[in-house]
């Protein structure tokens, strides 16, 4: 079986993650703190894209993408409360027009985890007129680049974000979580994915606006135990589809709030049930021995695929996946094993849903190897390895798996013995 010729393959670029010298945002002056960021370093020079960003995506499309996943930068577009940089947003436009010029269909995510610095001042989500001053911000960018993208992400896996900030606390956003101060800043952003809907389809009608999801599959620790069983039920329930719940109760904005579901993959997460850990909904997640761990700590199964895209099929929306179960992966040869599989799964879900289920895209997360956010640069997660301190680019056997995927829209015979070596993790 193959793909359809129109289907999408890319990769995805993170503005802060491998720009470089995004000093208006939360995070670059989170970072200054020692001990935040596991080794030591900050987003500084990211991967340099900003000023090497032609070369990039003229490279994406040599390793045969044909679509390429582009977040913008909030904070250097937006680095006053009552300032929106012109320059930037010319810079914007023209990565995108270098973009189409490359045969590269753009997906532009409008806000990824970092936020312009005056804005988590002043209260960040928490503040009640947070995604009004998110839908000025939208506008203005609808003015500049509307035309030049068709497909919209307007917050990029906001759960997540939610979670590693007012849960976890492991991330700049708030100095207090708990339930309250969670739901508040949930009810924000949903306003906000609504509005900018609204604001975006007013714009160009015939765009596309998704909301974004880090799908997950929970286990309990204990699948005998009925109190883990109950937390990974309802914690799975929250990961996947919390957000869009809250959505779609929300008053604000558009009810078209979703023409598509942007879906990142991310794996497997265990967790055991911790009456203390009131502020996390009691589910902590932990390591084989129970130990606890970060909500990041995903044991990479693609297998879950078949449970996250079942999870999604009733929606009856298209589907934009990105590959990002591997990301944890500490070697070239674990990721491509993991895409094998993750196709493998992919083209068996659409044998056997046909119409019903409506992937279009698949991005790998992500082109550079970049800033992991608190991870730093411990991290390898893309398909082209950049070398520090030169910046140098060199394309992994990944890149090159993955460019003969999107060329012929299957894994042919023998390409995977060439790049995936023999498993040796279960749960690849």
């Amino acid at each position: 079986m193959r793909l359809p010729e129109t289907f999408l393959y890319g990769a995805t670029i993170g503005a802060h993650q491998v720009e470089g010298e995004d000093f208006e945002s939360d995070w670059w002056r989170w970072e200054q703190r020692p001990s935040r960021i596991r080794d030591g370093e900050t987003s500084e020079r990211g991967a340099g894209h900003f000023t090497r960003y032609r070369a990039d995506l003229e490279l994406a499309r040599k390793l045969g993408h044909n679509a390429v996943s582009i977040t913008l930068s909030w904070p250097r577009i937006h680095p006053a409360a009552d300032t929106f940089d012109r320059k930037v947003l010319e810079h914007y436009s023209d990565v995108l027009r270098q973009a189409q010029a490359c045969g590269l269909t753009p997906v532009c995510a409008l806000h990824q985890i970092t936020q312009p610095h005056w804005f988590s001042a002043r209260g960040g989500w928490g503040a009640t007129d947070s995604a009004s001053i998110f839908q000025g911000y939208v506008r203005q960018v609808m003015e500049m680049l509307g035309n030049r993208c068709n497909w919209w992400v307007p917050v990029y896996e906001p759960e997540i974000w939610l979670t590693q900030v007012y849960r976890e606390r492991c991330w700049p956003g708030s100095e207090t979580g708990g339930y309250r101060t969670y739901r508040r800043a949930q009810r924000h952003l949903a306003a906000a994915q609504r509005l900018a809907a609204t604001t975006i389809h007013e714009a160009h009608p015939d765009a596309k606006v998704g909301v974004s999801v880090r799908g997950t599959v929970v286990t309990p620790l204990d699948p005998h135990s009925p109190w883990d069983a109950r937390v990974a039920r309802r914690e799975q329930h929250r990961l996947n589809m919390g957000f869009i719940e809250t959505a779609t109760a929300c008053k604000e904005g558009d009810d078209l709030f979703m023409d598509f579901i942007a879906l990142s993959y991310s794996g497997a997460l265990q967790v055991r049930f911790a009456p203390c850990y009131v502020r996390g909904g009691c589910a902590l997640p932990v390591d084989e021995q129970g130990a606890p761990v970060g909500i990041d700590s995903i044991r990479s199964s693609a297998a879950g695929l078949d449970e996250i895209l079942a999870t999604f099929v009733p929606l009856q929306k298209p589907i934009l996946l990105t590959v990002q179960g591997g990301n944890a992966l500490e070697n070239d040869e674990g990721r491509c094993r993991f895409l094998r599989t993750y196709f493998e799964s992919l083209l068996r879900n659409v044998h056997h849903y046909g119409d019903g289920l409506q992937v279009q895209a698949l991005f790998h997360d992500s082109l550079l190897d970049g800033f992991e956010w608190h991870h730093g640069y411990t991290r390898r997660c893309g398909l082209v390895h950049v070398k520090h301190p030169t910046l140098e680019r060199t394309p992994n056997p990944s890149a090159w798996f993955f460019k003969d995927i999107a060329e012929h829209g299957c894994i042919r015979e023998g390409v995977a013995d060439k790049f995936c070596k023999e498993e040796s993790n279960e749960h690849l």
